[in-house]
């Protein structure tokens, strides 16, 4: 058996060590990796293991997916026991923890993991136990990037919100769709498959200063009619 040699370590090394890539570098790594499964994908093959230690990045910047140990092909379902959980727990799909058919849409999830864990040092979901973990993936949001990491703007939040997306259908359809976004959000362009959601904060001030504005508004009405009265019964008097 011979492979290309890779002469460099994979994420999850760089990641323990301390590494953490600025933002347009996870965007770069991750629009690589997305390359490599669009490749894989128009072979109709599934990776199911997606994660840093798959991810080895030689020392000219080029990002190659290894280890296809748990590959199979769209359409073949014989490979897998029917229930049965195949991947690394930290980077499931909802579809592969509860041992669903899964496709290409799995592995652009378990991408979305490894995605938040560049950006944000960490990955979404964490527990004491295996169990644990994957309830999370089935039923918990992770916490938004914007909170753990105030570098990352609004469109690779959004990029990456969508492929941790707990449906198939809400996600990515295709890794071409996730590079084409991940192209406009490098241009500074509107994303195309991805909703960049306004933020909140923004919303609850508008809120407040229309709010402000009305109280202020009642309170000189009532001082007005205040006054009106004052006057009427200085008249009377």
């Amino acid at each position: 058996y011979v492979m290309e040699l890779v002469d460099g370590p994979d994420l999850a090394h760089r990641l323990r060590a301390g590494w953490r890539p600025a933002v347009g570098e996870a965007c770069d790594l991750i629009a690589q990796a997305a390359r490599g499964l669009a490749a894989a994908a128009r072979c109709a093959i599934v990776h199911r293991d997606i994660k840093p230690a798959n991810m080895l990045l030689g020392p000219d910047g080029v990002l190659k997916i290894s280890d296809f140990g748990l590959v199979r092909r769209s359409g073949d379902e014989g490979l897998t026991l029917s229930g049965q959980v195949m991947g690394t727990t930290s980077y499931l799909s909802p579809e592969q923890a509860e041992g669903r058919v899964c496709d290409a849409r799995s592995d652009l999830y378990a991408l979305g993991v490894v995605f938040y864990e560049l950006l944000a040092g960490r990955v979404p979901f964490r527990a004491e136990s295996t169990a644990g973990i994957i309830y999370q993936h089935v039923h918990s949001a992770p916490e938004p990037l914007a909170q753990v990491n105030p570098l990352v703007d609004a469109s690779t939040a959004a990029i990456c919100a969508k492929l941790l997306a707990k449906d198939p259908a809400a996600r990515y359809q295709s890794a071409a769709d996730l590079v084409t976004d991940l192209d406009c959000a490098s241009a500074g362009r509107p994303l195309r498959f991805a909703r960049v959601r306004r933020k909140r904060r923004m919303r609850l001030v508008i809120a407040l200063g229309l709010a402000a504005l009305a109280v202020g508004g009642g309170l000189a009405w009532m001082r007005v009619r205040a006054e009106q009265a004052r006057v009427e019964a200085d008249h009377g008097e």
